[in-house]
C-alpha cells in the first residue's frame, strides 16, 4: 500500500496535477486530488501529507506529518 498525499486545491491546471502526481509516485506516495474540504474529509484520515489551506484538514488527519500550504501568513 502506498502512502497518501492529499491535494486539496481547486485551482490546479491539468499539467500541474500531472507533475504533482508524478513527483508523488517517484517518492512512494499516491496523490489524491480534491476540489474542497468536504470532498477530502472522508479520504484523509491516513494521509501523511496534505497540500491545502484549511485547519479542518489538519484537525481530521491523525496520520498527518506535514501540512503544506500554498500561501504564507497567519490567516486560518
Amino acid at each position: 500500500m502506498s502512502r497518501k498525499l492529499a491535494i486539496v486545491l481547486s485551482v490546479l491546471e491539468d499539467s500541474q496535477r500531472e507533475r504533482l502526481r508524478s513527483a508523488a509516485e517517484k517518492n512512494g506516495f499516491e496523490a489524491l486530488f480534491f476540489e474542497n474540504d468536504d470532498d477530502a474529509l472522508p479520504h484523509i484520515a491516513d494521509a501523511e501529507i496534505i497540500l491545502g489551506q484549511s485547519a479542518v484538514l489538519a484537525k481530521n488527519s491523525p496520520a498527518l506529518r506535514w501540512l503544506c500550504t500554498p500561501s504564507a501568513g497567519v490567516n486560518q
